[in-house]
């Protein structure tokens, strides 16, 4: 703008020149003016084309900034986003920790019931062959007694061996159940490490 200004200024200081040439000096030829005004001519072609090269350059650094601003705002939702990624995926693998150590523990304590049923088993057998030698030798009446109580120890270790068999199996699925949450957890780990 100060240039049309200045541009405005020369081209009208130029025009009265022509017209009124200060005493005691020749006004400047038409050709002279023609020179000059050429000049102005280009020398206002030559602002034009600053004016709009320097116009499109500011468009273009305006739209790069914008674009770059657009990617900054991604670049931090895409952060934000794997942080809260990374913070889900390490409470699920401290959950899978808790239920291993659940897991773990349960076992332990399923495992030593089962071997204390095991050896009460074992106990029961022994006893049960103790009173069916005394049996062989033993009067009718205490004979019925010992049959009595022999059926009585035999009904309670059937129910102590389903019971043991039961425990069993709830150790095997408790087993696989800590085989599969070590896998997650070993998977988890994995993905956490890329």
């Amino acid at each position: 703008m100060r240039a049309l200004y200045v541009l405005c200024v020369v081209v009208v200081w130029a025009l009265e020149g022509v017209r009124a040439a200060p005493a005691g000096q020749e006004p400047a030829s038409e050709e002279e003016v023609n020179v000059l005004m050429f000049g102005v001519l280009q020398f206002s072609e030559s602002l034009r084309h600053t004016f709009q090269s320097t116009e499109a350059k500011l468009a273009r650094l305006a739209n790069a900034v914008r674009n770059t601003e657009v990617l900054v705002r991604q670049l931090d939702q895409q952060t934000l986003q794997a942080k809260q990624a990374e913070a889900q995926i390490k409470e699920g693998i401290h959950h899978l920790q808790a239920q291993t150590a659940d897991l773990k523990s349960t076992a332990e304590q399923t495992k030593g019931k089962v071997q204390l049923v095991e050896q009460g088993d074992l106990e029961l057998k022994t006893k049960l062959m103790e009173l069916d030698s005394t049996l062989k030798m033993a009067n009718p009446d205490s004979v019925r007694l010992l049959k009595e109580d022999v059926q009585k120890h035999s009904r309670i270790l059937r129910d102590l061996l389903d019971w043991t068999q039961h425990q069993k199996q709830s150790l095997q699925l408790q087993s696989q159940q800590l085989t599969q949450l070590q896998k997650q957890a070993s998977t988890v780990k994995l993905k956490c490490n890329f």
